[in-house]
């Protein structure tokens, strides 16, 4: 919660909107492990619950432990290095979260399918797209969780309270 008041007064700096956060030099604890994750009970019911392409959605971010929003809803050939039994996504330091360069590192069989088969599918943009066609966005991919979680709960499958598309990424 500290940090969320953090960064809105540092938002509120950067847009020039206050002068100086009053809270500046305040330390925060290191945050707690996520405790969030699926069961492969759950990962097993959100699947089979879900459109076609929103349950590659969830067996390709659960098996990478890819980002949904910008490393896979953007994974486009360019990204791809495919060394045959395994493979790499590499994102330039400009498109990963951390500013940082990025590499996700597939050896799954079902995956590395996957991706090429959407490489040949889709030669420009997003190689993932959705029922439509479109390329997957955040919102989207968090839309689709939360109506897949709320199917469970009618089934009387339960999952965290705060299950949510990034628990695919801790899974």
């Amino acid at each position: 919660r500290v940090q969320a008041v953090k960064r809105a007064l540092n938002f509120g700096v950067e847009r020039k909107l206050i002068l100086q956060s009053p809270i500046k030099g305040y330390r925060i604890s290191k945050s707690q492990s996520r405790i969030t994750y699926l069961t492969p009970e759950q990962e097993k019911a959100l699947i089979e619950n879900a459109s076609p392409a929103f349950a590659i959605a969830l067996k390709v971010c659960i098996r990478t432990g890819a980002r949904f929003g910008c490393e896979f809803a953007r994974l486009e050939r360019r990204h791809i290095r495919d060394h045959g039994d395994r493979m790499e996504w590499v994102f330039k330091p400009e498109e990963s979260k951390t500013g940082k360069l990025r590499r996700v590192l597939i050896s799954d069989a079902e995956i590395l399918g996957l991706v090429r088969s959407r490489i040949r599918e889709h030669r420009d943009g997003p190689l993932f797209r959705n029922q439509s066609g479109a390329p997957w966005s955040r919102a989207m991919l968090s839309q689709n969780f939360r109506r897949g979680k709320q199917k469970l709960a009618a089934q009387g499958v339960q999952l965290d309270e705060d299950a949510c598309m990034y628990s695919c990424r801790h899974t």
